[in-house]
């Protein structure tokens, strides 16, 4: 069976370029680089990326869900003080 893998030994450096990577688009500030499915392999491109995540506040007598998708939430415990939650 042949060796197809690439080493760091063979590949010199700046040898993989955006230029060579075949992209199918141009990047904006906050990008990254994605892949598609395609028929015949995966087409990559730069997308936006978000992050959507649920955090259930637990109450006495219900819970509630919020729905985070970026910022910093501040969390006043029942002693007045605050803790901070990056997202």
């Amino acid at each position: 069976m042949a060796n197809t893998k690439v080493t760091s030994r063979v590949l010199a450096d700046d040898a993989v370029t955006i230029g060579k990577l075949n992209i199918t688009n141009d990047p904006s500030d906050g990008q990254a680089l994605t892949a598609e499915a395609v028929t015949d392999g995966y087409n990559l491109k730069w997308a936006t990326i978000s992050v959507s995540q649920t955090l259930t506040v637990v109450g006495r007598s219900s819970n509630t869900n919020i729905t985070v998708t970026s910022g910093a939430i501040a969390v006043e415990t029942r002693s007045g003080s605050n803790v901070n939650v990056g997202v």
